[in-house]
């Protein structure tokens, strides 16, 4: 008999080549194999031609059709209140933190639930500063907390986004000074520390992050700003000394759909997604996200929170490409909700399977 590596080796050959799925043993409703010669067709009958599972499927012509219409919404960038705020005060601790230069540092800080526009927000602010940056120069680097939650790891993950290859000290202390020449050198005028919560399971920034952190500040080289989630608040309280150099937390909290300006804010961004994906034709016609009711649906099953949401919209358009459509069905948005809002954790129910 042929080991499972064997098969598995001959199939995908089988596959490549365009041999018929009967002699590749596929299953039939009766839990035969296809390849049993019992199954082929009597002598006499005409043979039955099986296309290839690519041709069968138009995989490669459809496969483009969807990716495209992904990375179309992967790529949109929508006009949203709360991550303007937040850039804006990304972008008021780096102009602070050059009057700063020198002395000690302040901080900024930004902790709320996944999906709220933090990264994105960081990485709009990276975009515009760096736009005109010289060679060898970054003006803003965002770099992540590893899992780790090392101070080590942190130290060489900056190093890394300045392109630094000499990250081979072992001793915190070396690096740190090491990272501060760097930065100086690179003209840095911000540094954001992502993912700040990863430090929530081992030491955190109520430890040696904490305490790295504050040696950043008190270099006066530039400015922290610090994003997570809101496993990083408990462990972030317990360092008064830490808080102490940072100023009051900016706020990219959820919306609230009985909140007269948050609900003013989710409809306008639907507006604004209902048009974009019309205009850059994923689809040839508004779906009417910002309809109330609709909407209503939508920031309950999104936790009022826009990546969340483009991450369903995502879903529900890869759908609608992969029928052959352009333009969304409610079955899409049904369909989407469960497979990543509910598939992924991020709600326990569908809204809109209450009226099905």
């Amino acid at each position: 008999m042929k080991n499972t590596n064997t098969a598995r080796k001959e199939a995908a050959a089988d596959v490549a080549t365009g041999k018929p799925a009967q002699m590749r043993g596929a299953k039939r409703p009766d839990g035969r194999s296809s390849g049993d010669r019992r199954t082929l067709p009597l002598s006499g009958q005409p043979p039955v031609t099986v296309p290839t599972l690519a041709g069968a499927f138009n995989l490669q012509p459809r496969s483009r059709v969807v990716a495209k219409a992904v990375a179309q919404v992967r790529s949109m960038k929508l006009p949203f209140e709360p991550q303007l705020a937040a850039m804006g005060d990304l972008w008021e601790t780096m102009e602070t933190g050059q009057i700063l230069k020198g002395g000690k540092q302040i901080g900024c800080l930004m902790l709320d639930p996944t999906g709220c526009g933090k990264t994105t927000s960081a990485e709009a602010v990276a975009e515009l500063a760096c736009a005109d940056d010289a060679d060898g120069m970054v003006s803003v680097v965002h770099c992540r907390l590893p899992a780790s939650g090392t101070a080590i790891g942190l130290f060489s993950n900056a190093l890394a986004k300045l392109g630094d290859t000499h990250m081979n000290q072992a001793r915190e202390s070396r690096l740190l000074t090491h990272l501060c020449d760097r930065l100086e050198e690179s003209g840095t005028k911000l540094l954001v520390i992502d993912e700040t919560q990863q430090g929530a399971a081992t030491s955190g920034i109520g430890g040696q992050i904490a305490a790295a952190v504050k040696l950043l500040l008190d270099t006066g080289v530039v400015p922290v700003a610090l994003l997570g989630t809101e496993k990083a608040v408990e462990v972030l309280a317990k360092d008064r000394e830490l808080a102490g150099r940072l100023a009051a937390p900016s706020l990219l909290a959820p919306l609230n759909w009985y909140d007269d300006d948050d609900k003013e804010i989710w409809i306008r961004l639907l507006t604004a997604l209902d048009m974009q994906l019309k205009a850059q034709g994923t689809c040839s016609d508004h779906f009417g996200f910002a309809g109330e009711d609709i909407a209503e649906k939508l920031i309950e099953a999104c936790n009022g929170t826009i990546g969340q949401l483009m991450g369903m919209v995502r879903t529900a358009v890869r759908e609608m490409a992969r029928a052959g459509r352009r333009t969304l069905s409610e079955g899409d948005v049904v369909f989407a909700i469960d497979a990543w809002c509910v598939g992924y954790g991020f709600t326990t129910h569908n809204p809109f399977s209450q009226d099905r």
